[in-house]
């Protein structure tokens, strides 16, 4: 099965909450609000862009979350008005790959609050006959055949591989060495790990560091143009400091070097819960590989009853560990050296935070439905589908897919 070939095979748009729609007005306010259409960029690169079509700073656009590069996607921002002129921010910007076109207004800036769901549609190619059925089976095995739950998924509310940063290239996990202290390390990972998604200045200053790392003052003018500006400032000043050189990268990314750590560790204790439970119950699973630990979707007619609304937090610093998932994350957690959640901590950093998130051990695929089997123009003598559902914030179309045989 393959994704993803076209960005427009991969379509995602955001919906908004009711709650979110009744406070947008015609009238002009203090922020706007714009629909953002792109194809071939990430979020980050988008708002960049953005701000710097309307002449804004970037700290004056907003969005509710991060939407995949390799995809046509449809999200909402918002644009913090000029004071004393909220009607001067134009009705669209544009550029190559990019469209936002104002909505309305709003009272405050979009968070991750304003938003109820997205909605997917995926095309799968590159199928044989065999895969379609399998498919089919999987799906079936992932309806829950529960009152109120017509054309629903249940499966298993793991975090995608897309959530993993720089381990996802094959170099680790940089929040373990920052926990350690190990600064240096971490640091090594977030500016000489080159990543497949790079381009431009990054992508040449990312292989400079990797060949020259040590030489601050021949990589400084490389990284100028990059968020990580700062931080080789402070090398090339302050010599090995490196713990000074990570808190000045941007507060976004040593955020989500935190947020990352914590994904893979829900991911694993997530897989070691319910691997215990189905032992426990003779529950069948679902069993699908991942360069992270294998993914385990249980029958969900089984685990409907006893586990649909069960949630096990993201573990933070300091977060209780309850039952019945409290012996799965000491496990998880023995297994990465760390003894107690107390030492989901940076030393001597205030950022970046490990901050406990709720979030559900299973999630529902809402109003999902699959296409027959077509022949894939592309391929010839194989097929193609086509996949569409709806997926409350925070969860990934990627795992569904998984779930069903990607």
């Amino acid at each position: 099965m393959t994704i993803k070939r076209r960005p427009d095979d991969f379509r995602v748009e955001e919906r908004l909450t009711g709650a979110f729609l009744a406070r947008v007005s015609p009238a002009p306010g203090p922020f706007a609000l714009y629909r953002l259409v792109k194809e071939s960029l990430d979020t980050p690169a988008a708002l960049g862009l953005l701000a710097r079509a309307a002449h804004a700073a970037p700290s004056d656009v907003a969005a509710a979350g991060l939407k995949d590069r390799h995809a046509h996607t449809e999200q909402y921002v918002t644009l913090r008005a000029p004071t004393g002129d909220r009607g001067a921010t134009p009705d669209l910007l544009e550029g190559p790959g990019w469209r936002a076109r104002r909505v309305g207004w709003a009272p405050t800036p979009m968070t991750p609050a304003a938003i109820e769901a997205n909605r997917f549609r995926v095309v799968l190619r590159d199928l044989s006959p065999a895969e379609c059925r399998a498919m089919d089976e999987a799906a079936r095995f992932l309806s829950p055949a529960v009152a109120g739950a017509d054309r629903a998924l249940l499966f298993t509310n793991s975090f995608g591989d897309q959530r993993f940063g720089s381990a996802r290239h094959g170099k680790g996990f940089a929040a373990s060495l920052l926990i350690r202290g190990r600064f240096e390390e971490a640091l090594r990972l977030v500016l000489a790990a080159p990543a497949r998604q790079d381009r431009g200045p990054l992508k040449r200053a990312r292989r400079a560091a990797a060949a020259r790392w040590g030489r601050w003052s021949e990589l400084r003018p490389l990284f100028r143009k990059t968020p990580y500006r700062r931080a080789l400032e402070r090398l090339a000043k302050n010599g090995e400091d490196f713990r000074l050189a990570f808190a000045a990268l941007p507060a976004f990314d040593q955020q989500m070097i935190a947020e990352a750590y914590q994904s893979y560790l829900w991911n694993d204790a997530a897989r070691r819960f319910i691997h215990s439970w189905a032992a426990r119950t003779g529950a069948p699973l679902l069993r699908r590989p991942d360069r992270y630990g294998e993914m385990l979707f249980p029958h969900a007619a089984a685990a409907a009853p006893a586990l649909a609304t069960l949630a096990m937090p993201v573990l933070g610093y300091g977060s209780a560990l309850k039952e019945p998932w409290a012996a799965a994350a000491r496990e998880s957690l023995s297994a990465e050296g760390i003894a107690t959640t107390r030492d989901l901590r940076v030393p001597d950093l205030r950022l970046p935070a490990f901050r406990q998130a709720h979030r559900t051990m299973f999630v529902m695929a809402r109003d999902f439905s699959l296409t027959p089997p077509e022949k894939d123009a592309e391929t010839p003598g194989r097929f193609a589908r086509t996949a569409e559902f709806s997926l409350p914030r925070g969860s990934y179309a990627t795992v569904l897919l998984r779930a069903l045989g990607q």
